[in-house]
């Protein structure tokens, strides 16, 4: 398979392996005080609300990590769009965090 090795290629795979690796440090971190699922939901939230992308405007066809096109767009455009990217981010972190708790509810409900 012959992948364009374009830099917005190169920099989309480098923050999601970035993104990877600071959501497990998180888990590992975080798991001897919060416990288990408690920390696995955490380091996945995290890994989401890193990666989630929303799209640029202005800039069609390109993409950028939701929380960096909702913070630029509110705090450094005078007339900036954030409303889209923080919709995208709002609805994919409580989609996951639905998804989640979902799956652990039902997940102790089949062991009983």
């Amino acid at each position: 398979m012959a992948t364009d090795m374009t830099p917005y290629f190169i920099g989309w795979s480098i923050l999601i392996g970035a993104s990877f690796l600071l959501s497990l440090v998180a888990f590992f971190w975080s798991r001897s005080v919060l416990g288990f699922f408690s920390s696995f939901l955490l380091s996945v939230m995290l890994f989401v609300f890193l990666i989630i992308p929303a799209p640029i405007p202005n800039y069609q066809g390109y993409f950028a990590p939701a929380y960096v096109v909702f913070v630029f767009e509110t705090f450094f455009q005078t007339k900036g769009s954030s409303a889209l990217s923080g919709q995208v981010l709002i609805l994919a972190l409580g989609t996951v965090f639905i998804l989640m708790v979902a799956g652990r509810y039902f997940s102790i409900k089949k062991k009983r």
